[in-house]
C-alpha cells in the first residue's frame, strides 16, 4: 500500500498567505483599493481573536475584491496568479522531491484553482472552490478549512495519513488522523510523536 503524505499550503509551502495576496493581484491600486485592503487586513485581525470566522473572513474578500469578475477572466486571473511572482515558495516546497510509490495531497483553505498548477499532475489538489450565482457574481463554492478538510481528504478515500505538514493549530483535525505529524515553523521543521505533543506547541 501507498504511503500517504498530506501538506498544508499556507506558511507551510509558502512563505505568507497567498490569498491575500491574490486578492491584491487582482487589483489596480487605486484609493478604493486600499480601502478595501484596510477593511479586509482589519477583518483578518478579527479572525485572529475569534471574533469572525474563517469562511465570513473569506466571503468578505470575495465580496470586496472579485464579486464582479467574469468567470473567464477570474480563471485567466487564478492562472496569471499561480505563474506570478506573488507566490512565495517555502524550503520545504523548494526541497519537495516527490516519490511514485506515496500518494501526495494538499489539502488548502486556499482556492484550489490557483493552486493546481503550482504541483505535478499526479499531486491531489482539495482546497476551497469559487463558482458564481446567477447574477454572475464570484461567490464561494466550498471553504476547505479546519473540520472540512478530513472530511474533504475521506471522500477521496483517505482516513489516515502517514505524514503530515502544517503550520497551523486550525489543523489539529488532520492532525488526529496522522502518524506522524511535522510542525513547519519557518524553515524549520519539528516533528511531534502524537497529537499532543503538537497541541503542545501551539498553547506554547
Amino acid at each position: 500500500m501507498k504511503k500517504t503524505v498530506v501538506f498544508d499550503f499556507d506558511k507551510t509551502l509558502t512563505m505568507h498567505d497567498t490569498l491575500l495576496s491574490f486578492f491584491c493581484f487582482n487589483e489596480k491600486k487605486t484609493l478604493l483599493f486600499f480601502f478595501k485592503f484596510c477593511i479586509y487586513i482589519l477583518c483578518m485581525v478579527l479572525t485572529k481573536f475569534n471574533i469572525i470566522h474563517n469562511i465570513s473572513l473569506k466571503k468578505i474578500g470575495i465580496y470586496l475584491f472579485l464579486r464582479h469578475i467574469n468567470l473567464s477572466h477570474l480563471n485567466d486571473k487564478l492562472q496569471e496568479f499561480s505563474e506570478s511572482d506573488y507566490v512565495q515558495y517555502s524550503k520545504l516546497y523548494k526541497g519537495l522531491i516527490f516519490d511514485t510509490n506515496t500518494n501526495y495531497y494538499v489539502v488548502s483553505a486556499s482556492f484550489e484553482e490557483y493552486i493546481k498548477p503550482m504541483f505535478p499532475g499526479f499531486v491531489q489538489i482539495i482546497g476551497s472552490k469559487l463558482t458564481q450565482d446567477r447574477k454572475n457574481r464570484t461567490v464561494l463554492e466550498y471553504n476547505c478549512f479546519g473540520k472540512d478538510k478530513p472530511i474533504a481528504l475521506l471522500r477521496h478515500g483517505i482516513n489516515h495519513i502517514d505524514e503530515f505538514y502544517t503550520d497551523s493549530y486550525d489543523d489539529l483535525p488532520l492532525a488526529k488522523i496522522s502518524k506522524n505529524i511535522i510542525i513547519v515553523d519557518g524553515d524549520n521543521l519539528i516533528r511531534c510523536n502524537n497529537v499532543y505533543e503538537f497541541i503542545e506547541f501551539f498553547k506554547r
